[in-house]
């Protein structure tokens, strides 16, 4: 007899920590630089996560994050894709 399944549930979450910094006495001419860089509090990034009830009081999750520079958009060299 075939048990009748919940619902899935899918989540796209992300933060975005982005900062203003401007430093004298810097660039070219050291007249200073004012440029945008990742924030301090915490590292940019996006996930999934997914929860899928399989009956009778079983689940199967899923989270995969990925981190990346909000400066550039591009994925951060120092960690691998979705770890």
């Amino acid at each position: 007899m075939a048990q009748q399944t919940g619902a899935s549930k899918v989540e796209l979450w992300g933060i975005v920590d982005a900062a203003v910094r401007h430093t004298t006495n810097e660039g070219k001419d050291q007249s200073g630089l004012t440029k945008m860089i990742g924030g301090g509090m915490s590292q940019s990034r996006w996930g999934i996560k997914v929860e899928e009830d399989l009956g009778g009081g079983s689940k199967a999750l899923v989270e995969l994050e990925h981190r990346f520079n909000t400066d550039t958009g591009d994925k951060d060299a120092t960690a691998p894709f979705f770890q």
